[in-house]
């Protein structure tokens, strides 16, 4: 068959020719580097966190007050930002940390399936700009406009699965991406504890998801969405689900214990086999209707909640008293964090001996985010939600240096910890306080401006983090201009340049013949 047109001439492409430079903003948009995409992740939930503690914090006020908003608004306020709180800034700041430290903790020269953490970070981003949206233009949950409110809920399941997709990375480079001779009870406690989160929210998250799922395909109302739609997965604010979003924490302040006192872990198995415990008791997808957490099985995971916290705790003061600390602002927010945790455990425990006994031993009121009540879950989900944001600052101090070029100020990191604690307590014990002790309208008003308060303060951590992370990235700092080089612990993010290079190590690390092979090789050397 003869041809009846002429082929048009193909270009050639000169393969030595030099390619005009990417932008930033390209680098970012394109890559798959699980670097880029962890700062990503950590940069944009940190500054989510700082604004949703602001709209928690006009929350209390109007429910300690009663006249600041309308009914409406007040509603929209009450219903939203709690899932802002936990889908739009808690969850994905550990999120972010595990996908760019996982990998170097583990020796991987990247994160499981790079392509999917990437559509994790924009999947997710996308989700709380629709929710953003929707809330601001009368929709989500309690919106009028039903359109809007539609693409609330959606938005919603958008987020979920995204932090889906990011976990099953890190989960993966965890079990697989492990170099030579890391064993799973080898495996640092950060990607360890994360490990355990994973599975925790693989198994939760769906349930939650299902939720919205069923909802969407009723074509429900937009006072069906605010009612009974929110009330369907109402559940993952209530323990033990809320406390799913702790158990990175516990391998944070393992390994920050450890790298500022320069010394091992003495009880390495027992801390994984707590963090395991911690995850197990943290399980609620079947604790999904009311009559499932007035039993005696959720009563003692209730009291058992503490028990893994203590024994974490306890495990790392025993490392800081073997070692010479280096007190750093990581340091300092790690044990914060577990100080929130502890007093979030304490009220399970309450919780779940009022439920225990016979007779009631105090008139609980639980309160909840659906009716807009005040009471000792909604301050439990608080405290919980100020572990996860004073861990996840924990966690982006310690290793600042891994993270940015010459790492964060380390004075922003003393000064933030203590504020994010004080902030912290005070958001979820003026709820637990209402919650134990019922106190009068004048009780409620001023608790409830407490928790207001606490809001602000840990929004303004979370902020000034943002603020000191941004501008390190901008900033260029130099290693050189730190007065402290910062922490040096024994685990393989240790052993690379900062920030680390393309493929994160220099040579592929050899086999690991411990928990700590940076501190193997220091001995060696010091006989």
């Amino acid at each position: 068959m003869a041809l009846t047109e002429t082929r048009p001439e193909q270009a050639v492409i000169d393969p030595t020719a030099e390619r005009p430079p990417q932008t930033a903003i390209e680098r970012v948009l394109g890559s798959g580097d699980h670097k880029t995409i962890g700062r990503g992740f950590i940069g944009a939930s940190l500054l989510f966190l700082a604004v949703d503690l602001v709209v928690a914090a006009l929350s209390n006020l109007d429910t300690a007050t009663g006249d600041l908003f309308d009914a409406g608004l007040a509603v929209r306020f009450g219903l939203n930002h709690p899932l802002s709180l936990l889908f739009g800034g808690a969850l994905p700041l550990l999120l972010g940390l595990a996908i760019y430290v996982v990998p170097l903790q583990v020796g991987s020269p990247t994160v499981a399936f790079p392509r999917a953490a990437a559509m994790s970070l924009w999947g997710w981003l996308f989700g709380v700009v629709l929710f953003s949206v929707a809330f601001a233009a009368d929709g989500a949950y309690g919106g009028s406009d039903l359109d809007l409110a539609r693409l609330g809920h959606v938005s919603v399941g958008l987020m979920v699965v995204a932090l889906l997709v990011g976990t099953m990375c890190v989960m993966v480079t965890v079990v697989s991406h492990r170099v030579a001779g890391m064993t799973l009870s080898r495996v640092p406690f950060f990607a360890y504890s994360m490990l355990v989160a994973g599975t925790v929210w693989m198994l939760t998250l769906p349930a939650l998801l299902a939720n919205l799922t069923i909802w969407h395909i009723r074509h429900p109302g937009a006072a069906d969405l605010a009612g009974e739609g929110y009330a369907s997965f109402g559940w993952i604010f209530h323990q033990p689900a809320s406390f799913m979003i702790a158990i990175p924490v516990l391998g944070i302040l393992a390994d920050v214990a450890s790298a500022a006192s320069g010394s091992r872990q003495g009880m390495y198995g027992s801390i994984q086999a707590m963090i395991g415990f911690f995850g197990l008791l943290s399980f609620g997808a079947w604790a999904q209707v009311e009559a499932s957490r007035e039993t005696l099985v959720w009563a003692i995971s209730g009291v058992l909640f503490a028990v893994p916290v203590l024994a974490v705790l306890g495990g790392s003061v025993d490392t800081l008293r073997r070692g010479k600390v280096a007190v750093s602002g990581g340091l300092i927010a790690a044990f914060a964090s577990a100080m929130l945790l502890l007093l979030a455990s304490l009220s399970a425990a309450v919780a779940a001996l009022n439920t225990a006994t016979s007779t009631s031993l105090f008139a609980l009121d639980a309160g909840s985010f659906a009716e807009t009540t005040p009471g000792l879950s909604v301050g439990q989900f608080y405290l919980l939600i100020a572990v996860a944001a004073t861990g996840g600052l924990a966690g982006l101090f310690h290793w600042g240096d891994r993270i940015v070029a010459g790492g964060l100020p380390l004075g922003a990191g003393k000064a933030i910890a203590p504020i994010a604690l004080l902030g912290g307590g005070l958001f979820g014990i003026g709820q637990v306080v209402i919650g134990i002790a019922g106190p009068d309208e004048s009780g409620v008003k001023l608790l409830g401006t407490v928790s207001a308060v606490g809001a602000v303060l840990l929004g303004l951590a979370a902020l000034v983090a943002f603020a000191a992370f941004v501008g390190a990235r901008l900033g260029g700092r130099d290693a050189a201009e730190d007065d402290d080089p910062g922490e040096l612990g024994g685990t393989l993010e240790w052993a690379t340049a900062s920030p680390p290079p393309a493929g994160n190590f220099e040579t592929i690390p050899g086999p690991v013949e411990s928990a700590y092979p940076l501190f193997d090789e220091r001995e060696k050397g010091a006989r």
